[in-house]
């Protein structure tokens, strides 16, 4: 699914009304009324009052037509305008006649005006500011925005959250509306994506509104949001007629003396991921632990105790994932700048490699062409240093990816995944991932299906959605607080299974 800037939308709204030769004011009636209709459906009935704020512009227009819906299907309505300029709309205006016509309680607030009481029980419909705000609201109304986030009751938002600028910026975070869900129009918006500004919507939807087709698939964007129909669509069938060999050899390489859980949970990952083979070359305190815990795992010790001081197999797997709990010894950053020189082929790094080429920087002209490197943003800071929005740190990121011609999976919620032209957007997971060794897990399934014959792209979306997506349906027996990382494994099979059973 595309993501579009403001402009964009604009140009999709405006050819849509053209093509489907409709006017403005039906497109945002058809636009309310599916936002009513789901806000229905979700969120009430309620005890007490539905206030519907509404900003004098076409998002405004938009909360006069809900607060039309409502009272007509008999809810308790009072409809507040939020008179933050004296220029309305043309469509506004039309419905705000419409809304007079049915008797609704409706409220003029101006700078000075008191705020209205919301109480106990109550529901706040937000529509006062949509996707063209670009400058600070005025202080009254930051101050009623504060007002409505302070009142112990849900908001929903029309479109965006109120306040929040299209570009990422937030000036004032206490100028934000601080919705409980946001009803998004036809497709999502990338602000509801990055850490800092999609704190602001606890969740969103898409709802769609029968935007022009033909230009939503014609106009370009790097940006999209992953869903389950292009995965399902990705994900190959095994061949009957296949057999180890056919699914790759994947050599994770990792491990130091008290962290052979993470290239543990790696190589198990992979296993369960798809790989034919999977070995593991680890420091000789691990050896044991290998053997005993995973024996589909072929274990290779090097002649260090403590941590790897060699990277050198006397075999050529199909991929190399290098990092969970690797540390960073000089002898172990030898070892892997010594392999790095002379390796061209399929290469997955994560956590402490990630730190031993942060930390030598030459090491980056030897890395080969698509590489996945796969950072948490501590790692990733110490790769590109600092940045001063997630909007930059994502900049940074599809930079790097284009001048190093890697692949970058930044992970966190909605797990960005970059080739430095595109940035897709993960559609899976959720909170109870933010616990050690599912980083690891991941390392294990991308480096899987690298191993399988998929692209560097491919294997890092097609991983990050699957690990996510087991960790969705793990949830639902272990709960977010009691997930673990080794849950996640155990449950990539339902994740194969339930996209495997969606396919034609």
């Amino acid at each position: 699914m595309k993501i579009f800037n403001a402009d964009q939308i604009r140009i999709a709204d405006n050819i849509t009304i053209s093509r489907q030769q409709i006017s403005s004011i039906e497109l945002m009636e058809r636009a309310a009324f599916r936002v009513f209709r789901r806000l229905r459906d979700a969120f009430l009935p309620v005890e007490g009052t539905v206030w519907v704020f509404s900003g004098i512009g076409n998002n405004g227009g938009d909360g006069l037509v809900i607060a039309r819906y409502l009272s007509d299907a008999g809810y308790k309505v009072r409809a507040v305008i939020v008179n933050f300029s004296k220029h309305r709309s043309a469509d506004f205006l039309l419905n705000y006649d419409r809304l007079l016509e049915t008797g609704v309680a409706i409220d003029e607030l101006h700078e000075g005006s008191v705020y209205p009481v919301i109480e106990e029980g109550d529901l706040v419909v937000d529509a006062i500011f949509g996707i063209g705000l670009n400058r600070e609201p005025p202080a009254w109304v930051a101050g009623l925005i504060g007002h409505l986030n302070a009142a112990a009751v849900k908001i929903i938002a029309v479109d965006v959250p109120s306040g929040l600028f299209m570009n990422g910026m937030v000036p004032d975070e206490h100028a934000v509306i601080k919705a409980q869900h946001t009803y998004t129009f036809e497709l999502p918006k990338l602000v509801f994506l990055l850490p800092d500004t999609g704190k602001f919507t606890r969740s969103w939807s898409v709802v769609g509104i029968d935007q022009d087709k033909d230009f939503i698939a014609a106009e370009v964007t790097p940006f999209f949001f992953t869903e389950e129909e292009e995965m399902v669509a990705m994900l190959r069938r095994r061949e009957r007629f296949s057999h180890k060999g056919s699914y790759g050899h994947v050599l994770v390489c990792g491990g130091s003396y008290g962290k052979i859980g993470a290239p543990l949970m790696c190589a198990e990952a992979a296993l369960t991921a798809g790989s034919g083979l999977v070995s593991a070359l680890v420091p000789r305190c691990g050896y044991g632990v290998f053997q005993t815990a995973v024996p589909e795992v072929m274990c290779v010790p090097v002649t260090g105790v403590d941590h790897l001081d060699e990277i050198r197999p006397d075999f050529d797997p199909d991929v190399f994932a290098i990092g969970p709990g690797l540390g960073t010894h000089d002898d172990t950053a030898k070892a892997l700048a010594d392999l790095l020189e002379h390796y061209h082929g399929k290469l997955v790094l994560d956590a402490d490699a990630l730190n031993i080429l942060a930390g030598d920087p030459r090491l980056w002209r030897f890395l080969p062409e698509n590489a996945v490197l796969t950072p948490h943003p501590g790692e990733f800071r110490r790769l590109a240093g600092a940045w001063g929005s997630d909007r930059g740190m994502m900049e940074k990121a599809m930079a790097m990816a284009s001048q190093k011609g890697v692949v970058l999976v930044l992970k966190g919620a909605y797990t960005m995944v970059t080739n430095g032209r595109e940035v897709y957007f993960n559609s899976t997971g959720n909170p109870g991932m933010a616990t050690g060794g599912s980083g690891d897990v991941l390392t294990g399934v991308i480096a899987s299906l690298l191993g399988q014959g998929y692209t560097a792209m491919e294997a890092a979306r097609l991983g990050v959605y699957i690990h996510g997506l087991a960790a969705d349906i793990a949830v639902r027996q272990t709960s977010q607080w009691a997930l673990t990382a080794t849950d996640i494994i155990d449950f990539l099979g339902d994740a194969f299974l339930h996209l495997s059973a969606l396919k034609k």
